[in-house]
């Protein structure tokens, strides 16, 4: 598993901080369903981010796929 951690202020001045873990076999099935066979195809990991809700994707040009078994903690600071 992988882990990435984001910062953002909210709409409302709060710090607020995700760490979000990664299921690397969701992950890499998301790549290859989206850019089958092309290595340079851009790939972005997009990230929607409320005060208490983060979801995370992958998104090519025409579609979103969402990455449902990432695991998402949210902390203010």
């Amino acid at each position: 598993m992988r882990r990435q951690e984001f910062d953002w202020m909210s709409p409302l001045g709060g710090r607020l901080n995700a760490l979000i873990t990664f299921d690397e076999v969701e992950a890499f099935a998301g790549f290859r369903k989206l850019s089958p066979g092309d290595t340079q195809q851009p790939l972005t990991l997009h990230i929607e981010a409320t005060p208490t809700a983060v979801t995370v994707a992958l998104r090519d040009e025409r579609y979103l796929l969402p990455l449902q078994k990432a695991q998402i903690k949210i902390v203010s600071r």
